[in-house]
């Protein structure tokens, strides 16, 4: 069957990113006919991308290293990425059909409320368990950050945009260029990118560092690629529980110069450390300003353990950090090391491992947090475009 937006009826902007817009969107159903490709009834996600703007700005590789990354996941069917349902072209644009998130991404509820210690724990143990899945099948997503992980109807924690990931198993990744969000970058990707990094002293004895990233990545040791999920999953557990990046800055320049001073002094995750960081720079204006007393005491309180595991991932030499022990990943469950830290005493791991339905506590839990879906899945479609005569402007 060829497909086309006439297959659907678009519903409002739900996102919009580099490369181009997302709708919510829904199969046209016939009377009697069910839903193909396992669609689900609350609707679809549905990412369109310019064709001449990809073509123009260069960046055919990275679309097509997306749907490929995606398709190739959504084979195996787990609940820890967004699955990719089909894909399909027309004169204008490039269409992926996604999972839809309906809770949206877990930036947005961190920047709404602070979350629990058992939140905590079960959120990232479930983006542990998606890095797990998508290295065991060679996949480094590169680019781990809130805006990258999506809540689902039943509170599952899905990965996904996968524009910047690179497939290992391939081998040469020497085309790749810089990829990443400044925050979450790990050093060893800023240093091939740079080559090396330029530092002179001013007068006060303050580091200025020079980055140039036009400089494509050199060759990977394709062994130490997954570190790099690694140093970003480090980043968010900070930043689930403080609700900023701890190298979060007014730029993306500041943000790489700040990875690179922490690397260079071998400094480590401590209170004192991000207390000293916010007001780097005349930084009182920034994000890491608006945390509250309240929020950082919790940290003296009884999160030791958290800023231990943190420090054990945000290790600057890739080997070294937590959970690089193989080389290839043999098992799902793979981190086996991060998974019995100290901070994770307690946890259950095996409904995380079975992907199945959350009990009632957990439940409970969730819709404490999540009351209501930040995306509206009971729209009828008589409110929604039929895309057998979108305007012709619609997806610009």
């Amino acid at each position: 069957m060829s497909w086309s937006t006439s297959n659907f009826y678009f519903g409002d902007l739900i996102g919009e990113g580099f490369f181009g817009k997302v709708y919510h969107a829904k199969h046209k159903q016939k009377e009697g006919e069910g839903l193909p490709h396992s669609l689900p009834t609350n609707g679809v996600a549905i990412k369109t991308m310019d064709k001449t703007q990809i073509v123009k700005n260069g960046n055919t590789k990275m679309v097509l290293r997306e749907r490929n990354t995606l398709a190739k996941l959504s084979h195996f069917e787990s609940r820890r990425t967004v699955q990719l349902f089909m894909s399909f072209v027309d004169d204008q644009n490039l269409y992926l059909v996604l999972e839809l998130c309906e809770f949206g991404t877990l930036s947005a509820l961190r920047r709404e409320k602070k979350l629990s210690m058992e939140a905590i724990r079960n959120f990232s143990g479930q983006i542990l368990s998606a890095v797990e899945f998508m290295h065991y099948h060679s996949v480094v997503h590169c680019d781990l950050k809130p805006d990258n992980v999506m809540i689902a109807h039943n509170f599952q924690i899905k990965i996904g945009d996968f524009g910047c990931a690179m497939d290992v198993s391939l081998g040469d990744c020497s085309e790749i260029d810089f990829v990443g969000t400044s925050d979450y970058v790990s050093p060893e990707v800023i240093k091939g990118s740079t080559g090396t990094c330029c530092e002179s002293e001013d007068d006060k004895g303050a580091v200025e560092i020079t980055l140039n990233l036009k400089k494509p990545l050199p060759v990977f040791q394709l062994e130490h690629a997954f570190a790099i999920d690694l140093w970003a999953f480090g980043c968010l557990l900070y930043f689930i529980l403080e609700g900023v990046s701890p190298f979060h800055d007014r730029s993306d320049e500041l943000a790489l110069r700040r990875i690179i001073q922490y690397v260079k002094r071998d400094e480590k995750i401590c209170l004192e450390y991000f207390k000293r960081t916010r007001s780097l720079e005349g930084g009182g204006d920034m994000a890491m300003s608006t945390t509250s007393s309240k929020s950082s005491s919790m940290f003296e309180d009884g999160n030791k353990c958290l800023l231990d595991l943190v420090n054990h991932l945000l290790i600057a030499d890739p080997p070294k950090r937590l959970g690089m022990g193989k080389v290839k990943p043999k098992h799902n469950n793979t981190y086996t090391s991060i998974r019995s830290h100290n901070f994770y005493l307690g946890f259950d791991w095996c409904q995380i491992d079975k992907e199945e339905e959350f009990d009632e506590h957990h439940r409970n839990m969730f819709q404490t947090l999540l009351s209501s879906p930040s995306i509206r899945t009971d729209v009828k479609q008589e409110e929604m475009q039929d895309g057998a005569c979108l305007p012709f402007d619609f997806f610009a």
